[in-house]
């Protein structure tokens, strides 16, 4: 392993959480595979792997930590604010880079692609011992179980900016919310 310290927000992903060598440690090691700067970033923001793939420096505004998500799944662009250690993560992986230049890229410079981001984590899951089921993808499934299971956020929120649908997020996160639900419920006894 790297060593790197890799901030891991699945603890209620059920692919993960099932399996005890889901530890930060797993993501060491598609760090490794992968590149530290884009397994953090996929740690911390709801987006598809492909977002990440094509992010350039002139998406990301420094000065009011705002990323803008475009050639997304959904035709419409978005602006999501980021938080402080967020922007940051970004801000260094744009620093020296020409605004049209990639964000993230990998050991030789070029930017991910599909197969590029497939095969390190399938390496990464692989090393771990984790189930076969574990993509990049999985990621974005742990942000956004996190963002609705510890955070509280709504799912309009979540689904703005994950750039997917409430009626997606209800469908697929929709138990999580129904548990929160019923504890509220019972909190008015």
């Amino acid at each position: 392993m790297c060593g790197q310290a890799v901030f891991a927000p699945a603890a209620y992903c059920p692919t993960l959480s099932s399996n005890k060598k889901a530890t930060p440690g797993w993501l060491c090691h598609c760090c490794c595979a992968f590149g530290w700067w884009v397994v953090q970033a996929m740690t911390l923001l709801p987006f598809r792997p492909a977002v990440f793939a094509r992010l350039i420096v002139a998406d990301f505004d420094q000065r009011q930590a705002v990323l803008r998500v475009e050639r997304d799944k959904k035709a419409k662009d978005r602006y999501v604010p980021l938080p402080k250690e967020t922007a940051a993560l970004l801000e260094k992986n744009c620093t020296g880079k020409p605004s049209s230049g990639f964000v993230f890229v990998d050991g030789n410079g070029n930017p991910w692609n599909k197969d590029s981001w497939k095969k390190a984590f399938k390496r990464a899951a692989k090393a771990a011992d984790l189930p076969e089921t574990v993509t990049a993808y999985t990621l974005r499934h742990s942000v956004i179980t996190d963002l609705i299971s510890l955070h509280d956020l709504d799912i309009n929120t979540v689904a703005i900016i994950s750039g997917t649908s409430a009626r997606m997020i209800e469908q697929h996160y929709g138990h999580l919310i129904r548990d929160r639900a019923v504890a509220a419920l019972g909190r008015l006894n």
